[in-house]
């Protein structure tokens, strides 16, 4: 038996000394072992400590006109820290952030707009065991600032003292931005890596935000049911997303430093395809899971993809690929070349076949989990749930199984926390595919306004006519599969007479909005 110290300095002229000055937590080194070769998601585990708070622990400093509270932990035995709050209350004008003694591994600086949704919070692990965490708070607002803590993360690395999750995919991996990932630069930048807690674990998924018809850059998060498939609210207010965690070019690098700088913390359920309950052992349906993120800084510049609803066919073009986080490493991607049913289940999951490109490549690892499955246009098509790990071996079955977005959109139940549907297609366009899109961080708003314009004739048989006084920037015409089939600048007259009849969406583009309408073409 190891024991895992957690130190709390306490040095505040005029603080309660109630606190302890030591807390000890023991914890068995053979259940650190077990995590460290978990062949699923798990890379840590809470811990229980004696509830500490910035009233009666911690150092106060002031200086001018803004306060200081630093809490200073130490753990042995653990690889990294997560600090979790069971309520953090930020003041306007305050942040907070958490650092290693020399400040190799220090996370991003939080303010009050990091932790709207709800009370609990968490900050990104630092990987060291000794941890301090600093909030710097207006001196007039102190009284206002709340921080408590009964939990932390203990975080163990895969491949050992040195690995962070960072460098433990093998070599034949292929990273984002090789040659190889060029096509793909766009959606890379709506996948993401996340960490989440539920019933005392700490596992890693990943995960890609979605764009719906109404485009208003709502941060639509999807990925896999089992991956936080019992997590209470205030746990899901403690998920971690790293964003843009990859390498700058094709090649690896030394170190992780300032890869995983832009985090969001905390997110919202919307839809999952299974009930949420620790009894669960395998979700059932299609394994999905839909959350809504906190807020995302414009600089992170994200993306939202782009998604094909057609059922297995000659409506999913191949080859695709998946963009994941095999082992929490930098962004991946792997190629497939095929995609039809699964042999276990054939109406709910998908069965591809990865392939090399360049004479290399792999498949999916334990952290690919909930990782999007992508068609040739660049539109998911699935998510990733299960499958062959290691390294694509030509000759061999090197399968990738997971839930179908055909399946996700509405084949789970009838109520809209079972299906995409409701979320992905508010405005009930039908339309079987949607392209992606990057948000408008200018202030360029996407919500369709009554009165604003109209669209006349439609249905139309040879053109139609956006009937407005505002500047019509760009009109794109999209066909019910979301092949896009025109576009035009600068006009209000649109014509349609060489498009064969049916359902058409079109997005309408003007100086300060951006809406989604459907048209219909008659004969």
């Amino acid at each position: 038996m190891k024991t895992i110290r957690l130190l709390f300095f306490v040095v505040g002229i005029g603080l309660s000394l109630s606190a302890p000055a030591q807390i000890t937590v023991s914890l068995p080194l053979a259940e650190m072992e077990s995590i460290r070769t978990d062949e699923f998601n798990l890379i840590g585990k809470k811990m229980k400590i004696s509830t500490v708070d910035n009233v009666n622990t911690g150092s106060w400093e002031t200086a001018g006109d803004v306060s200081t509270w630093k809490l200073k932990l130490e753990a042995d035995n653990c690889d990294g820290i997560i600090v979790y709050f069971d309520e953090l209350i930020l003041p306007t004008g305050s942040e907070i952030f958490a650092y290693n003694p020399d400040r190799s591994s220090q996370t991003t600086k939080f303010t009050r707009n990091d932790n709207k949704t709800v009370k609990t919070f968490a900050l990104p692990a630092v990987f060291s065991r000794t941890v301090i965490v600093e909030a710097c708070i207006p001196s007039a607002l102190v009284n206002d600032f709340k921080a408590g803590i009964s939990e932390i993360g203990c975080i163990v690395k895969r491949g050992g003292e040195n690995s962070e999750g960072f460098g433990d995919a093998p070599e034949c991996y292929i990273n984002i931005n090789s040659p190889d990932g060029l096509p793909w630069q766009d959606q890379k930048k709506a996948v993401a890596l996340f960490t989440y807690t539920q019933g005392g674990e700490i596992g890693n998924c990943t995960g890609t935000l979605v764009n719906n018809t109404v485009q208003d850059d709502r941060n639509l998060f999807l990925s896999a049911q089992h991956c936080a498939m019992s997590a209470t609210p205030e746990e899901l207010g403690q998920a971690i997303f790293y964003f843009n965690y990859e390498s700058p070019d094709g090649n690896n690098p030394s170190s992780s430093s300032g890869l995983m700088d832009q985090t969001v913390i905390g997110c919202t359920m919307v839809a999952a395809s299974g009930p949420q309950h620790p009894s669960v052992t395998f979700p059932d349906g299609s394994d999905f899971r839909l959350l809504e993120l906190n807020p995302i800084p414009a600089s992170y510049n994200v993306y939202y993809a782009g998604w094909n609803r057609n059922d297995i066919g000659p409506n999913i073009p191949m080859p695709g690929a998946i963009i994941h986080h095999p082992l929490s490493d930098i962004k991946k991607i792997s190629f497939i070349d095929s995609f039809t049913p699964s042999f276990t289940s054939p109406f709910s999951d998908f069965s591809a076949i990865c392939i090399q490109s360049s004479g290399t490549g792999g498949t999916i690892e334990p952290n690919s989990s909930g990782s999007a499955v992508f068609d040739n246009q660049n539109r998911i098509i699935g998510t990733c749930s299960y499958g062959g790990s290691g390294c694509v071996i030509p000759g061999n079955i090197n399968s990738v199984g997971g839930g179908k977005f055909w399946f996700h959109w509405d084949q789970n139940g009838t109520s809209a926390d079972r299906q995409l549907k409701p979320w992905l297609d508010p405005l009930s366009t039908g339309v079987m595919a949607f392209p992606g899109k990057y948000p408008n961080n200018t202030g360029i708003t996407h919500t369709v306004v009554k009165n604003t314009f109209s669209i006349y004739p439609n249905p139309a048989s040879d053109n139609f006519k956006i009937l407005t006084d505002k500047a019509v920037q760009q009109v794109t015409l999209y066909n019910i599969l979301g092949e896009k089939v025109g576009s035009w600048q600068n006009t209000r007259f649109i014509p349609i007479q060489q498009l064969p009849p049916g359902v058409y969406f079109t997005i309408i583009k003007f100086p300060r909005e951006i809406y989604t309408v459907k048209i219909i073409k008659r004969r």
